[in-house]
């Protein structure tokens, strides 16, 4: 690293709906000397399998390595190997991981003024979500993150309601136990007349199948991702 530049200053970033390295290298304020090289520890809760990780971690983090001429390389640390899904903004602030992927909305109260990105909304791709991010992030948001570099964040677009059982009219919502991301997506299942529950994604599955929950709010990839599909027949948008 250059002179008075640690390896974890460098590294360390943290973000709410996607990833990529510290922004000190994408902006040239650090870089690493000549014939120097170094391994990013990559942290997510998205299962080793999932979408997620197949198609944006893994091949980000190769990109990364094919930039760069091999200097920097990766270990992908998925499936919440080093920690819950709420702890990853700890995991990566305190230097366990290099880098990470982070949930705002799973640590309520904690990211006030982030939680505006869980506004109910149709965003057309994540392109246009993160470019929504990253501008509210410049502007608002940069204050409710120290001790990282946050590289991209973005809210969650697309979000449906899936369920057990068909939902035709907001009569058969009322009831309803739905698991919450939290943020103010809560406070819409409340409105609907439904309980908003929350718990861990990995729990999920589980919960529906014994009836703990009817139902859960989160988009598709994560549904595909965590096999939701099999128990949650049912959408609504």
């Amino acid at each position: 690293m250059s002179k008075g530049v640690s390896r974890r200053d460098f590294m360390k970033a943290s973000l709410i709906g996607g990833a990529a390295l510290g922004a000190g290298l994408g902006h040239g304020h650090f870089h690493l000397t000549y014939g120097q090289s170094a391994n990013v520890k990559f942290s997510t809760w998205h299962v080793p399998v999932g979408y997620e990780v197949k198609t944006v971690w893994e091949p980000m983090l190769e990109e990364l390595k094919k930039k760069t001429g091999g200097k920097i390389s990766s270990t992908m640390y998925a499936g919440g190997a080093l920690g819950k899904g709420p702890e990853h903004y700890d995991i990566v602030s305190k230097g366990m991981a290099d880098m990470g992927y982070f949930t705002a909305t799973w640590t309520p109260g904690r990211f006030p003024l982030t939680d505006v990105l869980s506004l109910a909304a149709w965003v057309d791709g994540k392109d246009v979500a993160t470019e929504i991010g990253n501008a509210m992030y410049e502007r608002v948001l940069k204050t409710e993150f120290p001790g990282v570099k946050m590289i991209e964040l973005n809210g969650c677009i697309q979000a449906f309601m899936w369920t057990k059982k068909p939902v035709k009219t907001l009569e058969d919502v009322k009831g309803l136990k739905i698991r919450s991301p939290g943020g103010h997506q809560t406070n819409y299942i409340k409105a609907l007349g439904a309980e908003p529950i929350f718990m861990p994604l990995g729990d999920v599955y589980m919960g529906m199948e014994t009836g703990t929950i009817d139902g859960i709010v989160t988009c598709p990839p994560l549904i595909i991702s965590f096999k939701l599909y099999e128990v949650a027949k049912h959408a609504v948008v």
